[in-house]
């Protein structure tokens, strides 16, 4: 029965905990973004879709915004994959507002309403999923 464990619970153990590291990352980032991100208007310049190969959809938004550096402003240029859900809101050339990082400007997410959770969500029930089925194969193990 160790084997058994050995063989799939503890597969199951250590996807558990990449995902459990990734949800706490992403939700450490998040917090970061509203603690200390300035807010500002973006452009959506493009929306997008791509296959996942496994009948599964992954969708895209490309927005702009100007930050300010010395006495000029740039232009910052980024992609985020957003849900189904946002996606299926949000129009190409709809003016966004979005939050990014003063020390570090193309670090940026979007905000209010299109604020998406979905990412973190999915992470923590990966995470609960893998760490339930690696405790099922230990309790089958120490049962014996």
């Amino acid at each position: 029965m160790n084997n058994v464990f050995l063989c799939f619970g503890l597969p199951f153990l250590i996807a558990s905990l990449y995902f459990g590291g990734q949800y706490w990352k992403e939700r450490r980032f998040g917090q970061r973004l509203q603690r200390e991100g300035q807010s500002a208007a973006a452009l959506i310049v493009t929306r997008s879709t791509q296959s996942s190969g496994r009948g599964g959809t992954f969708c895209f938004v490309t927005y702009q915004y100007e930050t300010p550096l010395d006495d000029k402003s740039v232009t910052q240029t980024q992609q985020q994959q957003i849900s189904i859900k946002t996606y299926k809101r949000i129009s190409e050339g709809e003016q966004v507002t979005i939050r990014y990082l003063p020390d570090d400007p193309a670090v940026s997410r979007l905000d209010g309403e299109y604020w998406d959770r979905s990412k973190a969500t999915n992470q923590l029930a990966l995470f609960g999923f893998f760490g339930a089925m690696s405790l099922l194969f230990l309790a089958a193990m120490l049962r014996g």
